[in-house]
């Protein structure tokens, strides 16, 4: 009957040993915020280095896009020689049609210059809302990836609790067994 009692005993140890390492698993999984001072003071550097990094690292995406769309004065009309003529004027001798003819060709190059800026302004729309839409469906690939492994850590560290306890009071029963027949 001493062997009911220690085997008893044993399987204390090891059911109370895994419930409390099932508690863990599900505490550090479900409560971060509570793992103790060092992982505190931890957490609190790492933001704190984060968000200090953060404030000297330039944007460079929107700096680069920004320098791309945003058009010259005066440099991107004198690229064609045709242009150019048109942007010259007329002499202050020529004719009022000629001068309306002359404003005429300024108002479609001009206009010309207007879509092309639209058409860039589009396009680029177009590409950063395709850009948030990938962006967007990665993150949420990354959240269902995070929740499932929240999920099965929570079913392993419960398992564990649950197999832990089930030793405990199997234990407890075989000691108060063994106590009672000696």
């Amino acid at each position: 009957m001493v062997g009911l009692v220690i085997s008893g005993g044993v399987l204390q140890l090891v059911g109370l040993a895994m419930a409390a390492l099932g508690v863990r698993k599900t505490r550090r999984q479900y409560a971060p915020e509570k793992r103790g001072v060092l992982g505190q003071v931890k957490q609190t550097v790492l933001t704190l280095w984060t968000e200090t990094r953060g404030l000297f690292q330039r944007d460079r995406d929107v700096a680069a896009t920004m320098d791309g769309q945003l058009p010259k004065i005066g440099a991107d009309f004198g690229v064609v020689s045709e242009t150019e003529d048109i942007l010259k004027g007329p002499n202050m001798t020529t004719s009022p049609e000629e001068r309306d003819n002359h404003l005429f060709e300024l108002i479609a190059a001009l206009d010309g210059k207007v879509r092309q800026i639209e058409a860039g302004q589009t396009r680029e729309r177009d590409e950063r809302q395709s850009a948030v839409r990938g962006l967007s469906e990665e993150v949420t690939d990354q959240v269902d990836k995070a929740q499932n492994a929240v999920r099965e850590a929570k079913v392993d560290g419960l398992g564990l609790e649950a197999w832990g306890l089930t030793f405990a009071v199997v234990g407890l029963i075989l000691s108060t067994i063994g106590s009672s027949v000696s």
